[in-house]
């Protein structure tokens, strides 16, 4: 019966995409075309963040750690590499596991990591047809401890990722809505940057380029070391979790051993900042940091954090061309 009503699912989601041409949403002027949807199945990497979300996480020898989630279909297969660990080796866990949350009920599954050679482990998951919003939670696992034990000692890291559907595919591509605003605020009219709508309502996708794209360019920083934090208008941050503010670039594209070409509506090998907004809004902005965000960032002028901040991408989805 769960399997019958992901299937009827799935077919009302793609005749969305394939049959409906005339589909209208509330984004104003913006330029959009319906397209086709695809068989959904591509992999994308995202590097890990630390339980507050506000930094990303090390391994004991200083690598970056991220996983590779590999999309197929309603399937998740999750590789791990350089999962932080205690930087004393007698509290170091020789065994980990995942937790795979949704956003808003909570734990969904768990399952312990298979050690494979170049990665810290791996697993799969099934995805909820109902869920947009799923995270990641590593967590080690002690020789006493009774398994799948979720305790805060032995949090590793998190990761935040979007359904199938809500990565792979999307309703619209939405030119000249973006703007980007240097660290200094500094608008610089000549970047031009196109914003996706996902299927899902509100959700968004704004296309920050290849590897050497508009971070490497300016700051030279790689498009993977960098976070979003979402800005909302007229005091509306305050309706939305701080860590639900979050949202780490991820690389659409990577291609495993074992992986055939793969399949999404969005250009491959590409970098992509993925939004979640309020429903209504359709203006927004998303600040860049490298690798590490405070919360009290405008109290820190003149140091060492101000060069962690890298601009601002402003979104106004009703804006005429």
């Amino acid at each position: 019966m769960k399997k019958s009503f992901s299937v009827f699912f799935a077919t009302i989601l793609i005749s969305i995409f394939t049959i409906n041409k005339n589909i209208k949403t509330n984004v104003g002027f913006c330029a959009s075309d319906i397209i086709n949807s695809p068989s959904l199945k591509r992999s994308f990497e995202r590097y890990f963040l630390n339980e507050g979300s506000i930094a990303m996480t090390y391994c004991p020898v200083g690598e970056t750690g991220h996983c590779n989630l590999k999309f197929d279909d309603g399937m998740v297969h999750c590789q791990f590499k350089d999962i932080p660990q205690a930087r004393k080796k007698e509290l170091v866990k020789e065994r980990c596991f995942a937790v795979l949350l949704d956003g808003v009920k909570g734990p969904i599954d768990y399952q312990f990591l298979e050690k494979k050679d170049g990665v810290n482990g791996e697993c799969s998951f099934n995805i909820p047809i109902n869920s947009d919003c799923l995270e990641i939670h590593i967590y080690g696992q002690g020789e006493n401890d009774p398994d799948f034990l979720l305790r805060e000692e032995n949090f590793l890291c998190k990761s935040k990722f979007f359904s199938t559907y809500v990565t792979l595919a999307y309703l619209k591509k939405i030119e000249n809505c973006v703007e980007y605003y240097d660290r200094d605020g500094v608008l610089l009219p000549e970047v031009k940057l196109p914003i996706y709508q996902s299927g899902i309502p509100n959700i968004y996708a704004i296309d920050v380029g290849p590897e050497y794209g508009l971070m490497h360019r300016m700051w030279g920083v790689k498009q993977e070391y960098v976070i979003g934090l979402l800005d909302l208008p007229d005091g509306k941050n305050s309706l939305v979790n701080f860590e639900d503010r979050i949202f780490p670039i991820a690389f659409l594209g990577i291609k495993f051993p074992d992986e055939s070409s793969g399949d999404s509506m969005l250009p491959h090998y590409r970098f992509y900042l993925y939004v979640k907004v309020p429903q209504g809004v359709t203006k927004f902005s998303v600040k860049a940091y490298e690798q590490n965000i405070f919360p009290c960032f405008s109290e820190y002028e003149g140091s060492d954090h101000d060069k962690c901040y890298l601009g601002e991408f402003k979104v106004d989805l009703n804006k005429k061309q």
